[in-house]
């Protein structure tokens, strides 16, 4: 078997490690069966077995992300600077690099007036044939960084699915059975929805368009989540869910297009996960640090719709106080379960935990390097693995990773303990559409729950409005993040927003994901002013942020807040703003 053979087997599972370019070291410390660079000093891991095996050190089990969701243009100031003729901007010559579940490339949303495509490449992780390879590097500043410090196979670095050209998407155009040539579908539909409100064609008959709707597109089809992590994590199998190491993959993979292709590229992010610490300090929040001074490359994600769902609590230890009681409902159809508690003290936590029989599982015992210490409850025949991680490759803080297995209903009491100086600490469930609708704490905090990689500073995280009565969306996730940066940086239109479907036609969508997709577009026309047309030939996703931060319409409330941050996006208030620069 070779690394593209483990990336599907259900045999072997992975882990994230660091990884600086000594081979050898790298080989004995952790005697890999296979290892993929993913740039950033780190590497994907192979290794035969199940998650339940002793994590290697330092090493990271994959987090799961979900789909952040089940008269637009003019709210986001989009149609002003079209109808500006020394403005009129709609992301030509940039790359609008998404990753979701696919597009339809058949929609007329996506096709040139000649028929052909405007979609650079697919790199399709689902089919499991013949992976490519582009040997470029990618350039930070005046480093250049070599993709291949660590690398064990020459099909680095997207080694496995498959990549569909311009050429043959073409092809297929031209055929009567295109699915004969290119097979790649979405068959979800929340990709082509997204990529279509970020570049949809301006299509006057149906009365819809895309933001930016001559930037060039070039897709990564996320695959499913192996049912192995699937399993660990207690999510069922039917459910949306990408694996973190296929992310890091499909981001590698778009920036070293952007590279080759010498063009200006916003990335969007159509999926997000409620794991981590909630403080920008995760892998993925750190990858997309260290990629973020690429010039010409910015990150554009969803806040998440998370509040009112009652997935997160809180408390802050007081003097005196030995420990706290959460109590936690959990819904009939559940079965595995798990969930995190992060600690912000100078001091450790512990945990026990009472079923609602009355079991007391006692103190759980701490063990080393996150082993799992097996508590079993005799009357309601439930397991439960507690993994203490009390320092890890991501973050400072002490995590207290929780998993059942024939979990039962009813209301648990999650004992905290404190026995040191005062802290606090989080717990978050898993995020909406992982768990039934009727698990949740009963007594919940709706702040912080912004979803990753949202509360990266690298990323532009975007909360969802109504831009018909200006009432911000129900779900549309809160900040700030645990460490009281401010997130979401703001928010666009998301309800009710017309998109394309993967029936040709068009559906009508909702969530912080459309929000996030307004704003994508609206990065990939700040590219096209900037770089492409010389205006700021020098612009990086650092001065995207800052400048659509600036041009925010506040009026009618103050900011920032954790609804809405620094405002609704607005473009046409950003290129007032630089209006004197202009004339």
């Amino acid at each position: 078997m070779s690394c593209r053979d483990y990336v599907y087997s259900e045999d072997y599972v992975e882990y994230i490690l660091p990884c600086y370019g000594n081979l050898e070291k790298f080989q004995e410390s952790y005697r890999p069966d296979c290892f993929q660079s993913i740039g950033g000093g780190l590497a994907v891991l192979f290794r035969k077995g199940n998650y339940e095996d002793e994590i290697p050190i330092n090493g990271k089990i994959p987090q799961c992300y979900g789909l952040l969701d089940t008269s637009n243009i003019e709210s986001t100031g989009v149609g002003q600077i079209r109808r500006q003729p020394y403005l009129g901007f709609r992301g030509n010559g940039v790359l609008v690099g998404v990753l979701d579940t696919g597009i339809d490339y058949t929609h007329p949303a996506f096709l040139n007036g000649d028929g052909t495509t405007r979609i650079a490449a697919i790199w399709d992780q689902t089919a499991q044939q013949q992976g490519v390879r582009d040997t470029s590097t990618i350039q930070v500043g005046d480093l250049e960084l070599d993709p291949f410090t660590c690398v064990n196979d020459s099909s680095m670095p997207y080694f496995y699915g498959t990549e569909y050209t311009r050429e043959q998407i073409n092809e297929a155009l031209r055929s009567d059975n295109p699915y004969d040539i290119v097979p790649q579908r979405d068959e979800n539909g929340h990709g082509t929805a997204m990529t279509g409100i970020i570049a949809g064609n301006e299509i006057r008959r149906d009365n819809f368009s895309g933001v930016a709707p001559l930037a060039t597109l070039v897709i990564v089809k996320l695959k499913q989540a192996k049912k192995n992590l699937q399993e660990y994590y207690g999510i069922r199998e039917e459910t949306p869910c990408f694996q973190e190491t296929d992310i890091f993959f499909g981001i590698y993979y778009l920036l070293s297009k952007a590279r080759k292709l010498n063009m200006p590229m916003v990335i969007y992010f159509g999926v997000g996960t409620n794991q981590g610490s909630h403080t920008g300090d995760s892998l993925l929040c750190n990858y997309l640090e260290y990629f973020s001074g690429i010039q010409g490359i910015n990150f554009v994600t969803a806040a998440g719709n998370e509040t009112n769902r009652g997935h997160h609590t809180y408390y802050s230890f007081e003097e005196g106080v030995s420990y706290k009681e959460i109590e936690l409902r959990i819904a009939e159809g559940e079965q595995r379960f798990s969930f995190e508690i992060w600690v912000n003290s100078t001091n450790l936590f512990s945990l026990g935990i009472i079923s609602p029989a009355g079991e007391f599982t006692g103190k759980i015992p701490m063990t080393a390097n996150g082993t799992c210490y097996e508590s079993n409850l005799v009357l309601e025949r439930v397991k439960i693995c507690t993994r203490y991680h009390i320092f890890g490759l991501y973050s400072s803080r002490q995590l207290i990773f929780v998993r059942f297995s024939n979990i039962v209903p009813g209301t648990w009491r999650l004992r905290i303990y404190n026995e040191g100086s005062p802290g606090s600490f989080h717990i978050w469930l898993p995020m909406h559409g992982f768990i039934e609708e009727d698990t949740r704490f009963l007594a919940p905090v709706p702040e912080t729950v912004i979803c990753d990689p949202g509360n990266g500073e690298a990323v532009l995280t975007i909360g969802a409005y109504n831009h018909n009565n200006l009432g911000i969306y129900l779900y549309s996730s809160r900040g700030y993040t645990a460490n009281g940066q401010i997130k979401p940086d703001l928010v666009s239109a998301g309800v009710d927003i017309t998109a394309p479907d993967i029936m040709g036609g068009y559906t009508s969508v909702t969530g912080t994901s459309v929000a996030a997709a307004h704003v994508a577009g609206m990065s990939a026309i700040l590219w096209e002013w900037g770089i492409v047309e010389g205006f700021a030939p020098r612009l990086t996703g650092g001065d995207i942020k800052r400048l659509l931060i600036m041009g925010a319409d506040r009026s009618g409330f103050s900011y920032p807040n954790r609804q809405s941050g620094y405002g609704i996006a607005n473009i046409a208030r950003a290129f007032d703003l630089m209006r004197k620069p202009l004339e």
